[in-house]
């Protein structure tokens, strides 16, 4: 059968089935009203930020289904929800979105109740072990982690078997761990990315662009590098080289006047870090000028956007990106399956150019 729902699901018809009594759990009865498994725990212990309509619709399906918590979810509900969550410090500005996104789901869908703790670690590998550590001492009952994909494979092996040992559900953000058996990865489609610069690059008319990469040791700088060298194929647009700027901005300015193609008639850089300002202020250092796509929404960015030195900036979603990750640990930890596997979160990143610089999306 089916049943009109309430706010947010007005106007909208929710599969129910003919599941019975102390059949149905708390995943199968989300999935009739179309709502995550957190929010059907909310409404039935009287907690979070819902809207009265939405609760009461979620309690009269419970009722009508005869659908009775497990005991893990009822002792969950007696207990705040203890989770945390590992970040890169650097670059700063990015580092404060995610925490926005964290603090927002928090305290908008979860009413403050939820315990949160958020680490961050600075570039050395020793940072972030010591907070993985602290979340196996501390016995959190979830974790999401932000880390370099090398750099956990090569410094977090014990991490990750104590890790798996206690069944602590992870979310992996940014990147997809290899070691540590993330239930879900919430990421954007770098690739995808990569390749929305190459169709910008072609619509300004650019017939040779250099490419300035994070890290050869990031997987996320290899996707947005590897989608744009595919898609430039197409437009038949040459890539001059490409270089490695270590996410520092007086590398990214040396390289810009090193590798700069400077016989190129139309030329462009494509840069797949925050760091667009130091390419825009070496071709000025330089009296040449291109076409350059960064990534990011900085406010220095946001300068160079207006005064037209930044042809556009691709942005990340990463306060969305990090609301999602949360909202998905909570229902993992509400449904009680350890560190079974969900769907990932998949984000397209999309591009901000001068004209469209007052509607950013986060």
């Amino acid at each position: 059968m089916y049943c009109k729902g309430g706010d947010p699901l007005d106007g909208v018809l929710c599969k129910t089935s003919s599941i019975t009594n102390n059949k149905i759990n708390i995943k199968e009865l989300a999935d009739m009203l179309q709502v995550s498994p957190a929010a059907v725990s909310l409404a039935l212990s009287g907690k979070g930020n819902l809207s009265n309509k939405l609760r009461c619709r979620i309690i009269a399906v419970a009722k009508d289904l005869g659908y009775s918590p497990s005991l893990q979810a009822r002792a969950l509900r007696k207990s705040d929800i203890r989770i945390a969550v590992v970040l890169p410090a650097f670059p700063a500005y990015i580092c404060s979105k995610f925490k926005n996104g964290i603090r927002e789901a928090v305290n908008e869908f979860f009413g403050g109740k939820l315990e949160c703790t958020i680490y961050e670690y600075e570039t050395s590998d020793d940072h972030a072990y010591a907070a993985l550590q602290e979340i196996i001492n501390a016995r959190y009952d979830g974790a999401i982690l932000a880390l370099d994909d090398m750099s956990e494979e090569r410094c977090f092996f014990d991490i990750y078997e104590q890790f798996n040992a206690l069944k602590i559900p992870v979310i992996s953000m940014g990147n997809k761990t290899k070691l540590f058996n993330a239930c879900c990865t919430a990421w954007v489609d770098a690739r995808k990315g990569g390749a929305i610069a190459a169709d910008m690059f072609h619509l300004v008319g650019c017939d040779e662009v250099l490419v300035l990469s994070g890290s050869m040791y990031s997987s996320i700088h290899q996707r947005y590098t590897n989608g744009f060298a595919a898609a430039v194929k197409g437009y038949g647009m040459k890539i001059s080289g490409i270089g490695y700027t270590e996410d520092q901005p007086e590398i990214t300015a040396r390289a810009t006047a090193e590798r700069f193609p400077t016989n190129a008639k139309r030329p462009g850089v494509f840069l797949t870090t925050c760091y667009s300002w130091a390419v825009c202020d070496a071709l000025r250092d330089m009296g040449v000028s291109a076409h350059v796509i960064g990534m990011d929404l900085l406010p220095q960015t946001e300068q160079y956007l207006l005064s037209g030195q930044l042809t556009a900036t691709l942005c990340q979603h990463q306060t969305m990106l990090a609301k999602s990750a949360v909202n998905a640990l909570i229902d993992i930890i509400l449904e009680g399956s350890g560190i079974s596997q969900t769907e990932d979160l998949i984000f397209e990143p999309y591009i901000i150019t001068k004209g469209s610089i007052a509607t950013p999306v986060y």
